[in-house]
């Protein structure tokens, strides 16, 4: 774990609480960097703690400015070097084959008898190249979902299923579907991220101008280097306030915009 670096604590700090979510935020990140896709599952999880916690404590301690550009940096420094979710996958299928690889193949001496071992790996290489090519594009663009069905239809049982050996696609068929959460929640943890920032900069402008700014085009550059993307659609996060009151939102993985309505 990468731990956060405080020194004296900040006057409105004097609880440790927002060094601590940030040291959860930092394990979070740390777990989600690359690895199995359970890593990356906990690593998702835990800045799903972490992340609220520090926008709720921003907005109901209502720390100075130095506080909030103090915790921005701070999630700066957390962020900067994210792994795409396709690194996930490429090292879950390395992780897999070399798995199936030591326990059915060597170890067990009737492996070869139910399985070949040249046609199970290029299954596996073809299936989750899919799944890789598609987790490099944006999220609105990939349709893993498509590929999962395409390839759990491949396993269905089929007259040729004596003559091509079939246990490769059966694998396949059972692992593929469960790829669709971690994709949906990796890109969930990046806009975990992100919310955060915004939560920070609107309140370091309403600490300066006394009301949350019209739009968020309003806090570039002095509180946010570019305007905020929603990592589900690529458009700007959703943004809107009446009086001191706002409200920011995404469309979600199922990029359906309500309009915040269960706000």
């Amino acid at each position: 774990m990468t731990g956060v670096q405080t020194c004296a604590l900040p006057i409105w700090e004097t609880n440790g609480a927002i060094t601590n979510y940030l040291a959860a935020v930092t394990l979070g990140r740390d777990c989600s960097k690359g690895g199995p896709i359970i890593y990356n599952l906990v690593g998702d999880a835990i800045i799903g703690i972490g992340a609220p916690s520090i926008r709720a404590f921003m907005l109901q301690r209502s720390p100075p400015l130095e506080g909030a550009r103090h915790v921005m940096d701070e999630l700066d420094h957390i962020n900067k070097e994210i792994v795409p979710f396709a690194e996930t996958l490429r090292y879950e299928l390395t992780y897999g084959k070399d798995l199936m690889d030591r326990d059915m193949f060597k170890r067990l001496n009737w492996g070869q008898k139910i399985a070949n071992r040249h046609t199970i790996f290029c299954t596996f290489d073809a299936a989750y190249g899919e799944l890789i090519q598609d987790a490099d594009k944006p999220f609105w663009e990939s349709n893993t979902k498509a590929i999962t069905e395409k390839w759990v239809q491949s396993a269905k049982p089929t007259w040729r299923w004596l003559l091509n050996r079939p246990i490769a696609h059966i694998m396949i068929g059972m692992m593929l579907p469960a790829m669709q959460s971690p994709h949906i929640k990796a890109v969930r943890a990046d806009l975990e991220f992100e919310a955060t920032r915004v939560v920070c900069a609107l309140k370091s402008y309403q600490l300066i101008h006394g009301s949350p700014p019209d739009q968020l085009a309003d806090l570039v550059p002095t509180f946010l280097p570019a305007i905020p993307i929603d990592p589900f659609d690529g458009k700007p996060l959703r943004y809107r306030h009446d009086g001191a009151n706002w409200v920011i939102w995404s469309v979600g993985s199922d990029l359906k915009d309500d309009n915040a309505a269960w706000h």
